[in-house]
């Protein structure tokens, strides 16, 4: 399947990044359609954090407003399985890809490929 950005095009949506402590210059962006659901999911990867050593850990930034559109450095792949505008972004395409496949049996359909996004942080909350 095709990634498409949700609502069709250039949209305004939530998320928070992680920066590998371990792979220099891998980021990852988990962004989903409203402050709410960020806010839900990023209290669960903080919990799972917990349980991991420390050097496994990646920090992991506040929810904030985003805007993703087609095209550019980072690798985007949607999640078909959830309501539109939930998904997942990293600098390194490998990481995207290899992400996704971890996907396989957990949900139907997995998902679009990974595709080239722009992720541009606001510094405006938008609600």
């Amino acid at each position: 399947m095709t990634f498409q950005l949700p609502w069709g095009g250039g949209y305004t949506s939530w998320g928070y990044t992680s920066a590998s402590r371990t792979i220099e210059g891998l980021t990852g962006v988990v962004y989903m359609p409203n402050k709410g659901y960020c806010e839900a999911a990023r209290t669960n990867d903080l919990y799972d954090l917990t349980k991991r050593p420390p050097w496994a850990g990646s920090p992991v930034a506040p929810c904030q407003p985003l805007r993703i559109s087609l095209g550019g450095p980072y690798w985007a792949f949607a999640l078909d399985s959830l309501p539109g505008g939930f998904g997942f972004a990293f600098s390194m395409r490998e990481t995207c890809e290899t992400f996704r496949q971890g996907f396989t049996g957990l949900t139907t359909p997995l998902g679009s490929a990974c595709a080239p996004v722009s992720i541009r942080l606001l510094d405006a909350p938008v609600d």
